[in-house]
């Protein structure tokens, strides 16, 4: 009886110290598989990875990514107070021109929208050239952009589209992993002598996350 039970402790000995040998190399491989990935996006370089499933209420610092998407709402202002809704699809183009900064990101924005109040409706497709400015640690991420683009006015006097452009200023940062808020006023002239301003609020998606997230959720 005595010697069963050494030999049965030897053979349990035995057999962890194998498996431990054979298991610890995995183990140990798949907690280091993140840190030994490069940078292949613009987020990864500014410290972010892929979210998880991660709670609601999380502010963090703005991470810019290699494309952004963006829904306005808020108001514009030409002739008459008007609500606006539009929306934002960003393209990262690299670091601002005559610039080293990492901290200086620019983007290629495509803008549209409409706004409309009382028999007044304005329509707005505009290129937009936007310098991102992400200051560690800050949580607001400044911007600056100037665009250009086409203006379509409808009201009592007036049916025509016209060349327009003009500059805009936000904040920028992010509320969850999986989505960004910003703040943005921008001032606009036609070539006509129209000026217009908006101020709203923008929500950022970050659909890779998204896609991420729903696609753990079902797994």
């Amino acid at each position: 009886m005595f010697n069963s039970r050494i030999c049965y402790r030897f053979y349990l000995s035995t057999l962890i110290l194998i498996f431990s040998h054979i298991l610890w190399p995995v183990i140990w491989n798949q907690a280091h598989s993140e840190e030994n990935v490069g940078f292949a996006t613009v987020q990864e370089t500014f410290g972010g990875r892929k979210s998880s499933q991660g709670k609601w209420v999380d502010l963090q610092t703005y991470i810019p990514q290699n494309q952004e998407y963006f829904l306005d709402i808020g108001s514009m202002w030409e002739r008459k107070n008007m609500y606006w809704l539009g929306g934002e699809l960003g393209f990262h183009v690299g670091r601002c021109l005559f610039s080293l900064s990492q901290s200086c990101q620019q983007y290629l924005d495509i803008l549209g929208g409409v706004g409309g109040a009382e028999g007044v409706t304005i329509g707005l497709g505009l290129a937009s050239l936007r310098w991102q400015f992400v200051n560690f640690p800050s949580q607001v991420s400044p911007l600056g952009r100037i665009f250009v683009g086409v203006i379509n006015l409808h009201d009592e006097d007036r049916k025509e589209k016209r060349l327009a452009g003009g500059i805009g200023y936000g904040l920028t940062t992010t509320v969850h992993p999986k989505m960004d808020l910003k703040f943005e006023v921008r001032a606009g002239f036609g070539h006509r002598g129209e000026v217009w301003g908006q101020a709203f609020v923008a929500l950022g998606l970050k659909l890779d996350s998204w896609v991420d997230y729903f696609t753990v959720s079902r797994n």
